[in-house]
């Protein structure tokens, strides 16, 4: 009879206990509606107490009551510091990715009150919540990867253990480099894989703390999934519960579709080669540009002389600021230049002969014919060299065939 009556106490004393933490919890902040987690673990640290009237913990109250507050940050992280020096703390709530802003806020700062309440004299813990998870810490706790404590939450069991693990290894991979790989925001991943002996699909969502670097993610994922070999091989429901990152697998879709990644495009990326290709192609279509544009002006440059040379005009194209004395010389030139664009390559002069026009006045010049390229003009030819010309070709325009000299 004694017996039974200490565990009646007992448990009033328990149920009593549980009324004022959460009589409490709503009279911190009354706008709290959302959900208790159904699955609620927690930490406190042993490394070392404060007082509750202790500066320390009085910034720590501070932090936790504000960690929420900002209605600025819809991407379910939040940090922040409060005092100086040795009384400096720090506190993070990082929330999974399908909450909305508002779920989110209120699933923080329940979780934060709360382990404020479990954990009254240490400088450090951290309360795991189904949907987010509240932190604080004495020392900076800020893109520090942190696996311990590390906890398991467990639920089935399955038939084909060596099937399950491999069935679940390259989801677990899939998910881990796919979470690690995400930006200062998120870093996410959900997925799908079947497991055949049990006939069911495996849901898997891995998640770090957005303020790891992508190293730092990924290893912290590898312990939690390391830490399943040693607690809960063969579970087909588990939560692996770490301060910078957990993992969860289940056997119903526990996450929001929002998280579900949209299907690779069925056109793969180009190849690099292919990418090497097309730039050799825009490259030699520029250079074959030029190089037309460069012949188009030379034509042109070519015809103009050729016009005035004909009509003794020749004058007219040189720039007036090159001087009256120097005409004959120009002229010189010009009617050089015409016999080196003669149609027939035998009717141009080498190289060393033109250098010998160019040194020498008593070399004499034979007469240009008409040069290659030329289009017919209304003007009619003056000169027995043109009309020979223009019998020689029966059409508009003559194209020419370079030779190496």
């Amino acid at each position: 009879m004694q017996k039974y009556r200490v565990t009646i106490i007992m448990s009033t004393s328990r149920l009593s206990l549980f009324f004022f933490y959460a009589i409490l919890i709503i009279l911190v902040n009354p706008t709290i509606n959302a959900q208790r987690d159904p699955y609620v673990l927690h930490e406190c640290s042993t490394t070392g107490n404060v007082t509750s009237n202790s500066t320390l913990r009085e910034n720590l109250n501070t932090l936790i009551s504000t960690l929420s507050s900002n209605t600025q940050i819809d991407y379910g992280f939040y940090n922040f510091t409060a005092g100086e020096g040795t009384n400096k703390v720090y506190a993070t709530g990082l929330c999974r990715a399908d909450l909305s802003p508002t779920d989110c806020r209120s699933c923080v700062n329940m979780s934060a009150h709360e382990l404020l309440q479990l954990c009254p004299t240490q400088k450090e813990g951290v309360m795991w919540y189904m949907n987010c998870t509240a932190r604080y810490s004495n020392n900076s706790i800020f893109g520090v990867m942190e696996t311990k404590p590390t906890r398991a939450l467990t639920s089935g069991n399955v038939s084909n253990l060596t099937e399950f693990n491999a069935v679940l290894e390259p989801l677990f991979y899939d998910l881990r480099v796919r979470a690690s790989a995400g930006g200062i925001f998120r870093k996410i991943a959900v997925g799908t894989a079947y497991y055949k002996s049990d006939n069911f699909t495996i849901y898997g969502l891995m998640q770090c703390s957005p303020d790891l670097s992508e190293m730092d993610c990924s290893n912290c994922l590898v312990v939690a999934q390391n830490y399943i070999q040693g607690c809960c091989s063969g579970n087909s429901g588990l939560r692996i519960l770490a301060p910078s990152c957990n993992l969860r697998i289940e056997t119903d879709q526990f996450y929001d579709s929002t998280l579900v990644q949209s299907p690779p495009s069925l056109s793969p990326p180009p190849s690099k080669g292919k990418r090497s290709n097309s730039s050799k192609t825009i490259i030699a279509i520029v250079v074959v540009v030029v190089i037309l544009v460069v012949i188009i002006i030379c034509i042109c440059i070519s015809l103009r002389a050729w016009t005035n040379w004909r009509n003794m005009t020749a004058s007219n194209i040189i720039d007036p600021t090159l001087g009256v004395g120097s005409t004959t010389e120009i002229i010189r030139c010009i009617h050089i230049g015409l016999l080196c664009v003669q149609e027939n390559a035998a009717d141009r002069p080498t190289m060393a002969s033109v250098v010998l026009m160019l040194n020498s006045n008593s070399i004499s010049l034979s007469v240009p014919s008409r040069p290659a390229f030329f289009i017919h003009s209304n003007v009619e030819p003056d000169s027995q060299s043109d009309q020979s010309i223009l019998l020689a070709s029966t059409n508009d325009a003559s194209i020419t065939v370079l030779h190496p000299r």
